[in-house]
């Protein structure tokens, strides 16, 4: 249907009215000033914004313009706009009023804006609009000024290619060859701008975090037109040789940080370099039999040795191959061999056979930082193989998982034999071992005394009880034990297999004989009597008697206490003993240290002193010339002491008493 002329006339109106409010905001006089913008980059003529500042607010400032508003209640209207450079496209930023009263020395007047979106990024024209407070609309506008937002870094996202260096290796050659400096060139790229920086790094140590990198240059450093650097050459001494990690950061003109680059490894190999060939490796506990074992295996001690490396560092490191393992680096040791043991995981891991020898290659190489100096390798012969079950404490030869032995005699006691059990054999009783096989050994011992008949697996299953007799011969041989007990346990045993584990030591408490201790000796005195010709001599402690404990393995055993008494008595009778007849303060006794396996073998020796106190009260003058010295001991863990030995003492001479020699 056609529109009627009523119609018409109404949107010519609108038209019209759309026509003239557009009029209204053209510009009808001259431009104004620009205004400012705060924190820009001194001297940039794009007016870039520093990189900092991009999620802040920004700050302009506008100046005055004529005919400030003259009326109370009435307000001039400032608008600011800004334009991508090259587009005519004006997006207004904000709009602020100026209220009556305003006064033109307050000017210019900061106006400021809304943060940036993020996005927001470029080379922009900025300016600002003015509606009087009589104008219909912003129908002036100032000169544009030049603003510029900066959000990414050179190479954005990426990161950028590594350092160029024209060597793998630092070291005296390359310096002296190079004037002793270490120069790096850093790659062209293709959004560098003059103003942009870098900051660099070189250190040993690998960052776990590659941001971490310790730059050289903590404050970046403008890039020079050659686009070099010096890599002082005291970080490089001071650093060391080994791996050299380099990388740099670029910032661009506003500051923007760019990622890390790609890490530039190079290796640091000063001072005179080891010379090769090396010497072969050596395995000192296979030099016997050619051979390690579970037993070298147990004194911790499987070592290589690494001979002499002429020109080798303490900083140098040895890298050890013990079969396909290499071990952690261990230092070089100048002027000397190393010494490297080797990790019981990493025997135990390499042992691969079930049984016999396994041939295993030994190797090694130096390292001056990620340089290597090769040596001829060696094998040696490895067995580890073993029966029974698991043994957690490997390679210890005593094994947890053995069942430990029960003995029993006719007493019926459970690990203990006393006088009831004299003269009768005993049993040793356990379960079986995990997968016994026919022809297995089990060697019974009795505090290391192997009990005969060794028993051989025939029928018998695994955690059958086993009862193995002890002959008294054995519990007879070994006598009574000492606390905490006589150890008892078992060996096994089987052919082709060269390791053998015993079952926990059983302590066993064993009181089988009523034992007398045997009676002390006087070396030197066969008579019975002592005289002062047959006294001991020291320069420092006098003279003394020397009294004699024989050794008696039935009780003098590793580890007992024992404790030797004398007493002086008065009178001699040569018919027989008199009765005791003491003499105050001639009393004296010694306790030994626990026995040694020297005092085990040879007894004990002892010297009664001092002789002024113990022994000269013995001469009770002319009528009363001889007393007499007894001596007894006792023995921890047996219950008689040792029968008194009687000693008759005669120090009288024709002019007194024995003579004391003077002291040096």
């Amino acid at each position: 249907m056609a529109r009627s002329d009523k119609q018409l006339n109404a949107e010519q109106v609108r038209w019209a009215n759309r026509e003239r409010l557009a009029q209204r905001d053209v510009p009808t006089a001259g431009p104004l000033d620009p205004l400012t913008v705060n924190g820009l980059m001194p001297g940039d003529t794009e007016g870039l914004r520093p990189a900092v500042s991009n999620d802040q607010p920004l700050v302009v400032n506008i100046p005055a313009w004529d005919n400030l508003v003259p009326i109370p209640g009435q307000a001039d209207t400032v608008r600011i706009e800004m334009a991508r450079v090259g587009s005519g496209v004006w997006e207004v930023l904000k709009e602020q009023p100026f209220p009556y009263p305003q006064n033109r020395p307050d000017f210019p007047k900061a106006i400021t804006l809304d943060v940036f979106d993020k996005e927001i990024e470029g080379r922009f024209n900025i300016r600002w609009r003015l509606k009087i407070w009589s104008a219909p609309g912003f129908v002036e506008e100032s000169t544009t000024a030049p603003l510029r937002i900066d959000r990414t870094p050179p190479y954005d996202l990426l990161n950028p290619p590594e350092f160029i260096l024209a060597t793998n290796e630092i070291n005296d050659a390359y310096l002296a060859a190079n004037g002793n400096q270490v120069i790096v060139e850093l790659p062209a790229y293709a959004d560098y701008e003059p103003g942009d920086t870098i900051s660099y790094g070189w250190q040993k140590i690998e960052p776990i975090n590659p941001e971490d990198i310790v730059p050289i240059t903590p404050v970046p450093v403008v890039i020079p037109a050659d686009r070099k650097f010096e890599i002082p050459l005291t970080w490089i001494q001071d650093a060391g040789d080994g791996p050299i990690f380099c990388a740099y950061r670029l910032f661009d003109k506003a500051g923007n940080p760019g990622r890390l680059s790609r890490m530039r490894l190079r290796n640091v190999a000063l001072g005179a370099l080891p010379i090769t060939p090396l010497g072969p490796p050596r395995v000192p506990l296979a030099d016997d039999d050619g051979l390690i074992d579970q037993l070298d295996a147990a004194t911790r001690e499987v070592t290589v040795v690494i001979p002499e490396v002429t020109n080798g560092k303490s900083s140098d490191k040895i890298h050890i191959t013990w079969g396909t393992q290499e071990l952690e680096p261990h230092p070089l040791v100048p002027r000397a061999e190393t010494l490297v043991k080797v990790p019981l995981a990493v025997l135990q891991a390499q042992y691969t056979q079930t049984t016999g020898e396994q041939t295993t290659p030994v190797k090694y190489e130096v390292r001056r930082g990620l340089r290597p100096f090769d040596a001829p390798g060696i094998t040696v012969q490895v067995n580890f193989s073993k029966i029974g079950p698991v043994n957690p404490d490997w390679p210890d030869i005593t094994n947890p998982n053995l069942h430990e032995v029960e003995v029993w005699g006719r007493s019926g006691l459970k690990d203990e034999l006393n006088l009831s059990d004299a003269g009768e054999n005993a049993e040793a009783r356990f379960a079986l071992y995990d997968s016994p096989a026919a022809g297995d050994e089990i060697h019974l011992m009795w505090d290391n005394l192997p009990v005969l008949p060794v028993h051989v697996i025939t029928t018998e299953v695994e955690g059958q009880a086993m009862v193995l007799p002890i002959l008294w011969d054995v519990i007879d041989e070994r006598s009574n034990s000492t606390a905490p007990g006589l150890p008892v346990f078992y060996w096994l045993r089987r052919a082709g297999y060269i390791n053998a584990e015993h079952s926990k030591p059983k302590p066993v408490k064993v009181e089988v004989h009523t034992i007398v201790p045997d009676v002390v000796e006087f070396p030197g005195n066969a008579s019975g009597f002592m005289f002062c010709h047959l006294l001991d001599w020291d320069p420092v402690e006098g003279l003394g008697i020397k009294v004699h404990i024989p050794a008696n393995a039935r009780y003098l055993k590793l580890g007992v206490v024992v404790t030797v008494k004398w007493q002086g008595h008065k009178g001699y009778d040569p018919s027989g003993p008199l009765p005791a007849d003491p003499i105050a303060g001639t009393d004296l006794q010694h306790t030994f240290p626990p026995l040694t396996a020297a005092q085990v073998v040879n007894g004990l020796d002892w010297i009664v002193r001092p002789y002024a106190t113990k022994i000269l009260p013995l001469y009770g003058g002319e009528s009363d010339q001889i007393g007499r010295g007894i001596v007894s001991y006792t023995v921890s863990g047996v219950t008689p002491p040792s029968p008194d030995a009687t000693l008759n003492v005669a120090l009288g001479t024709g002019t007194g008493t024995c003579p004391i020699p003077p002291r040096p």
